[in-house]
C-alpha cells in the first residue's frame, strides 16, 4: 500500500470520527470498514492528534471503547502537523475540530490563516492559543471568533476591520492591526505584552487603545485630531504625528 493511500485512509478515519451528523452505530461501521482497508488507528492525524485523542476530547465513550478494542494508543501532540492543518484546512474543517475542544483548551502551536479570503474567522473564542495567531490579507470586517488569549503575536493587518471588537482580551507579544479601516480602537486588549501597531487606518483619536503597551506604540498615518485615549503606560516609543501636526488639525486641543 502506498504512503498516499495510507494518508487518505487516515484522513477518512479522522473525518468519520469528527462527523457529528453520523450516529454512533453508523460511525463505528464506517470506521471498522476504513480500518479493514488499511487505515492506521495509531497514526498521528493531520490535526496533530491521534484518533483516540480526538475521541477523548469529544468524550465519546462508544468510539473510545471501539478504538481501544482495536488496540489504538494515544500519541502526543504534533505541533508541525497542527500548524499545517490550520494553514491548509477549510473553515468548515477547522470549525469541526474546534467544536470538539473543551472550553479553555490550550493549543500549543501557531495558527496561520493567511490570505484565505476569509470573511469571518473560525470560532477560536473558547480556546487559548499559546503561540502566534495570524489572519492578515483576508476580507475580515470583524474579529468575532478570535481566541480569548494569544500568548505570542496577534496579527490582523490588511483586512477590512472598522473596530477591534472580538479581539483577544490578552496578547502576550505584539498586536498588529495596521492597514485596515479602523475608525476606533474599541475592543483592543487592555494590556499588550509587546508593541501595538495601528498605522494606516482612519483613526481620529486613540480612544479604546490598550491601557498598557510593553513595547512601541505606532499610530502614524491616521487622521488623528487628538491623542485622547493614548495608553497610560508605553514601555517603548510613542510613534505618532507630531504634537504640532495634531494641534494644527485640532485647533490646539490635542492631548
Amino acid at each position: 500500500m502506498s504512503d498516499d493511500t495510507k494518508i487518505k485512509l487516515g484522513e477518512q478515519l479522522i473525518r468519520c470520527v469528527l462527523d457529528d451528523k453520523l450516529s454512533n452505530d453508523k460511525k463505528l461501521r464506517k470506521m471498522d470498514y476504513i480500518i479493514k482497508l488499511g487505515a492506521d488507528v495509531n497514526a498521528e492525524c493531520g490535526l496533530g492528534f491521534s484518533v483516540l485523542s480526538l475521541a477523548k476530547m469529544m468524550q465519546n465513550d462508544v468510539v473510545i471503547s471501539f478504538l481501544e478494542d482495536k488496540e489504538a494508543v494515544d500519541i502526543g501532540f504534533n505541533k508541525k502537523k497542527a500548524e499545517e492543518f490550520f494553514r491548509t484546512a477549510s473553515v468548515d474543517d477547522i470549525n469541526k475540530f474546534l467544536k470538539i475542544l473543551p472550553d479553555g483548551y490550550e493549543l500549543d502551536c501557531n495558527v496561520g490563516l493567511i490570505d484565505k479570503q476569509l470573511k469571518e474567522l473560525p470560532d477560536f473564542s473558547r480556546v487559548i492559543v499559546n503561540g502566534e495567531f495570524y489572519c492578515p490579507f483576508n476580507e475580515l470586517t470583524t474579529l468575532k471568533g478570535a481566541p480569548s488569549v494569544v500568548g505570542g503575536d496577534f496579527n490582523c493587518y490588511d483586512n477590512r476591520l472598522t473596530t477591534l471588537i472580538g479581539a483577544p482580551r490578552e496578547v502576550g507579544e505584539n498586536f498588529n492591526c495596521q492597514c485596515n479601516q479602523l475608525t476606533t480602537l474599541r475592543g483592543a486588549p487592555s494590556v499588550v505584552g509587546g508593541g501595538f501597531d495601528c498605522q494606516y487606518n482612519q483613526l481620529d483619536s486613540l480612544e479604546g487603545a490598550p491601557r498598557e503597551v510593553g513595547g512601541d506604540f505606532y499610530c502614524s498615518d491616521n487622521p488623528l485630531k487628538s491623542y485622547k485615549g493614548k495608553p497610560s503606560k508605553i514601555s517603548g516609543k510613542f510613534i505618532a504625528p507630531s504634537i504640532e501636526q495634531v494641534n494644527i488639525i485640532n485647533g490646539g486641543n490635542s492631548r
